[in-house]
């Protein structure tokens, strides 16, 4: 029996939408000759979809049992005990969702991705979602600007929480292109997280440390964004191979255009003798050599808190700090910002584009971008250093045909077409003149840039020269001495992690040869809460979970799920592990901050 719409229903799904998003599902004025909805067996709404393979009528879901196919589906599911943030392509009617959510911890996160918003809309009228609208782990996406925003959400829970990513794609969904490549991109970044902290988080922080202990001497950039002149556009100097090709013409756009280069771009444009107005550099193990360049010697640095320690050693006093993280503000105060919303995007360039976007700049030119080999070279100087290891592979050019790009190139250019989709008042232009195309990007040669630009001029090193420092010689005083207390708290944290292994220990002999779901139980399950809870309020544990644990698989999710002991046993073992390893954890930090204290 087919059903009828419920338009009440439908608004009040809808009213909770736009509440929770800012946007009101659009209506498909052909929906009714697109889908259909017929009752089950169990009384439940069965979707139709005419067509819906191209040539026959589809139906998602079961005609007898709807609720009951999708618990069964949800069974195969296993995605183990820790935390996981799902990404789930198709809503359905809600049945796969709904049971998943049955299945899994309680604190897993759905990322809900529906490629029809058409079909949404529809079944918007027949069942209540009012429920999923107001869970804290539930999301959808069903619009192009929403789309446009699901990556990054994601990428932001994964950083923060370490959660395992997960993709489903509920029963009768076919291929999306959309879903697999933002899976394919969140994974990637997922690898390049836990490859960054294996081997370069430790060294990134002293790099951090040396920021914080010369706070007093960085440039305030609250007060440097407001110096930026209103209108004025940038463009962004990256390093690619076809920089050769058009670098004399930024002498046209000196002083009507922000000219920020990138570091390895830098001897291209010493070479040239182009000043640019900006430099940004964020890595902590590139080569400070790049910066060597005459034309540099007067220009700020917006660097990263993880910059190179003789890059910020050779711009000391004139470096303004960008991407300060939650732990950090709290040791360095609330005149040390972000602007906003930071996305890295994982190299150089990318994070310059966030940082012209943040300083309220909105026509943005990429020159040197290639993303792409240019007669085998991969940069515009002579170096070998940071020549890609990852698979190549044919991608789409800027003038048609394909050029040689590699998975990490690939990567960037993403962030680029995302950032474009998200900020649709921003206007990115492509100057290259080479590489891979930029899907969303104005494609116009550097000359054609440089007579756009031509009639108005800018007065920087003027708006530049009165930036006033980030820390008053009080704020800087009170960045010490938390840095001090840390050194007492490692301590601590060093003694509490060995007395939470042994506890775990003798929970662990309860899970394997008694149950640890018993009501006697429970308080030593409180008493363990507590014990880990003294350490995670913290600020010193709180630096060794964002920049020093390098296993960040080991890391314990902040909330135990031991309601039975097969759930117990992987969890518990575990926490052995980490506890324990985690005072050689606490005592070398520890030793890292006693270095950076005692250095000029």
């Amino acid at each position: 029996m087919r059903l009828n719409k419920d338009e009440a229903l439908r608004k009040k799904n809808f009213d909770a939408f736009e509440k929770k998003y800012d946007y009101r599902p659009a209506i498909d004025p052909d929906e009714d000759e697109k889908y259909w909805m017929e009752e089950s067996r169990t009384g439940k709404p069965v979707l139709f979809i005419k067509n819906g393979d191209g040539t026959n009528d589809i139906r998602m879901n079961s005609i007898y049992d709807p609720e009951y196919e999708a618990e069964r589906w949800a069974k195969k599911v296993d995605f183990g005990s820790k935390r996981s943030i799902v990404m789930v392509l198709g809503f359905s009617v809600g049945y796969p969702v709904r049971a998943l959510k049955k299945e899994l911890r309680p604190d897993t996160s759905f990322y809900i991705y529906e490629p029809q918003e058409g079909l949404f809309s529809f079944v918007m009228a027949f069942i209540d979602i009012t429920d999923l609208l107001s869970d804290q782990y539930c999301e959808f996406y069903i619009s192009k600007k929403q789309t446009a925003q699901m990556e990054t959400a994601i990428m932001t829970e994964q950083s923060n929480y370490g959660a395992e990513l997960q993709g489903v794609t509920s029963p009768y969904y076919r291929i999306d292109d959309i879903f697999d490549n933002t899976l394919r991109s969140l994974f990637m970044f997922e690898a390049m997280h836990k490859n960054y902290q294996r081997n370069r988080a430790r060294i990134s922080f002293e790099c951090r440390l040396y920021a914080w202990k010369h706070m007093n001497e960085a440039l305030d950039i609250i007060k440097f964004a407001e110096a930026i002149p209103e209108g004025i556009p940038a463009v962004i100097v990256s390093a690619g191979p076809s920089l050769k090709k058009n670098v004399k013409v930024l002498d046209r756009i000196k002083n009507h255009a922000l000219i920020v280069a990138t570091d390895r771009a830098v001897s291209v444009l010493d070479h040239n003798n182009i000043i640019p107005d900006i430099v940004v550099s964020l890595d902590s193990q590139k080569d400070s050599s790049m910066l060597d360049g005459e034309v540099v010697k007067k220009v700020p640095l917006i660097g990263s808190f993880q910059t190179n320690i003789e890059t910020q050693k050779k711009f000391r006093g004139r470096t303004v700090y960008y991407d300060v993280t939650k732990v950090e503000r709290a040791f360095l105060g609330e005149t040390v910002d972000s602007l906003g919303a930071f996305e890295s995007g994982g190299n150089v360039a990318s994070s310059a584009f966030s940082i012209c976007r943040l300083l309220g700049i909105k026509t943005i030119v990429l020159i040197g971008q290639d993303l792409a080999f240019l007669d085998g070279k991969h940069h515009a100087d002579e170096s070998e250093a940071g020549k890609p290891t990852c698979n190549t592979l044919e991608i789409e050019g800027i003038y048609g045909g394909t050029v040689t790009s590699c998975t990490e190139w690939l990567a960037f250019r993403d962030f680029f077409e995302r950032q474009i989709k998200m900020y649709e008042d921003m206007r990115v232009i492509d100057a290259t003149e080479g590489g891979a195309l930029i899907h969303g990007s104005e494609i116009m040669t550097l000359n054609e840039v440089a007579d756009m630009f031509e009639d108005k001029t800018y007065n920087l090193t003027e708006a530049f020269a009165k930036i006033p420092k980030t820390q008053t010689l009080e704020g800087h005083e009170r960045t010490l001495e938390l840095m001090n207390k840390c050194l007492g708290d490692f301590d601590f944290i060093a003694k509490r992690g060995e007395e939470v292994a042994d506890f775990c220990n003798k929970l662990l002999r309860i899970a394997k040869y008694q149950n640890i779901a018993d009501s006697k139980v429970q308080k030593k399950l409180k008493l363990l809460d507590d014990m880990r809870m003294s350490i995670y309020e913290l600020g010193a544990y709180s630096l060794l979970d964002q920049f020093w644990i390098q296993d960040v698989e080991s890391i314990p999710d902040y909330t135990f799920m031991l309601r039975n002991n097969e759930e117990a046993i992987p969890i518990l073992e575990n926490a052995i592990k980490f506890y324990t390893h985690l005072r050689e954890d606490a005592e070398s930090m520890k030793e890292a901050m006693i270095r950076a204290l005692q250095t000029d």
